[in-house]
């Protein structure tokens, strides 16, 4: 894996995947005429994207919370 400090790259991510991800990674890449490795670093940047979405109303919630 990446060192302390160093942005993990997405093939370093993708081998971390368990073996049925990964093979399923690489099923979904054939379909779409792409790597896996591009496919996991889409599918992360997406994950990453929604979370953005829901985090402005997850800290509103949070302070709901604590008030």
């Amino acid at each position: 894996m990446a060192e302390a400090g160093d942005r993990p790259k997405s093939a370093e991510l993708a081998v971390a995947l368990d073996e049925g991800t990964r093979r399923a990674l690489e099923r979904q890449a054939q379909r779409a005429d792409c790597s896996a490795e591009d496919l996991a670093a889409a599918l992360i940047a997406l994950m990453l994207h929604q979370f953005a979405l829901v985090a402005p109303d997850a800290r509103r919630a949070a302070r709901r919370a604590r008030q």
